[in-house]
């Protein structure tokens, strides 16, 4: 009887397999988180430059004008599209504003949306002296 030493052909073929398929699904499983923490940093960007410009809108002493801009803002290191969009509401001494970010490079997948509302002061001071 003759005593076998080591492994056979198949058997290091069969591990080699096993192992490729276990690194693969790793490389894949990090590739996936590395782009899930760069889109999520991104949506935290885009909000805070949402939030910062409805801040710019809640500190101007001019009424927004009703309709809809375009432009662009920034945060951190990255900049984005924003479209703004301005209606009435029910009580005329408020104003509806819709911030929408996107990236800039003409992606249209909002990142952020923020809704807010400002008041026109000057207007119900007056009507208060009144």
């Amino acid at each position: 009887m003759r005593r076998r030493r080591g492994f056979t052909l198949l058997e290091v073929m069969v591990a080699t397999v096993i192992i490729a398929v276990g690194f693969t699904a790793v490389w894949r499983a990090s590739g996936l988180a590395a782009d899930a923490l760069e889109l999520t940093r991104s949506k935290t960007l885009a909000m805070w430059a949402a939030k910062n410009r409805m801040a710019e809108y809640r500190m101007m002493e001019a009424w927004p004008e009703l309709g809809e801009a375009k432009g662009a803002a920034s945060a951190g290191s990255e900049m984005f599209a924003v479209r703004e969009t301005i209606t009435k509401t029910k009580s005329a001494h408020f104003r509806k504003i819709i911030i929408e970010v996107t990236r800039r490079d003409g992606d249209s997948y909002i990142l952020a949306k923020l809704t807010g509302y400002v008041i026109n002061e000057r207007a119900l001071q007056e009507k208060q002296t009144q």
